[in-house]
């Protein structure tokens, strides 16, 4: 789990130092994308860890709330999703770029950027099926 957190760490700084981010313009990812409206518990999910975020921007001592949330797609979004990219993981990781929240992109798989209050965008370049993501993880975990 330590390997974890220091390799998203790692990941963020790479990502500064060498403009390893997403391609985002005003909020919004540069690419082909899915839409998807947000339901009301998707985005309680997404504000109670917004606001862990901005508790610990303000208190940078204590912990910063956890790891980015894993929030299931509903069936619909599933779908629609499929339709759209040809992939139709369960879970994604959700960033809050409408307040300039991002991530490097090594190791990116199935984000969802929320770019209004009752949407988010699906990136298609960095969608990975759900054996795929277990795989990746378990590699990093083991590394």
């Amino acid at each position: 789990m330590r390997f974890g957190w220091l390799a998203a760490a790692a990941c963020l700084l790479a990502g500064s130092a060498f403009a390893d981010g997403m391609p985002i313009e005003n909020g919004r990812f540069v690419g082909p994308v899915t839409v998807i409206t947000l339901t009301k518990a998707q985005r309680e999910q997404a504000d109670k860890y917004w606001a862990r975020i901005e508790r610990w921007r303000k208190d940078p001592r204590g912990d910063f709330g956890g790891p980015t949330p894993r929030i299931a797609l509903t069936p619909g979004q599933r779908a629609q999703l499929r339709r759209e990219s040809g992939k139709a993981p369960r879970y994604f990781l959700f960033y809050e770029t409408r307040f300039g929240e991002t991530d490097c992109t090594c190791h990116a798989a199935n984000n969802a950027l929320r770019f209004s209050e009752t949407q988010a965008e699906i990136p298609h370049e960095y969608l990975k099926s759900d054996a795929e993501v277990r795989k990746m993880e378990k590699e990093m975990r083991d590394a």
